[in-house]
């Protein structure tokens, strides 16, 4: 029998995970005050621009990212867990 495959995630998949962990444990606490609600677009493990809406973020992340290489995370208290298009709140 062969081995299986190796599971190689993808730069956008190290992106999106990279970039959830520096929202949860260092943005986060700063933005919930004044921007619950809204939507963060993350590059790099950075908050590149805050905006009203999901889609109006996603556009905006597809407009400055064309290679897709952002994320986008709500502002909440209890933030959702995105994977493989499941979601989970913790």
């Amino acid at each position: 029998m062969a081995p299986p495959p190796s599971i190689v995630p993808s730069d956008i998949d190290r992106q999106v995970v990279d970039n959830y962990h520096a929202f949860v444990n260092t943005h986060l606490s700063k933005l919930i005050g004044a921007h619950e609600g809204q939507w963060a677009i993350l590059h790099d493990q950075d908050i590149i621009k805050v905006c009203p809406t999901m889609s109006e973020a996603y556009r905006e992340g597809l407009r400055l990212y064309s290679d897709h290489m952002f994320s986008v995370q709500e502002i909440c208290e209890q933030v959702p867990i995105t994977m493989g298009g499941h979601t989970r709140v913790i």
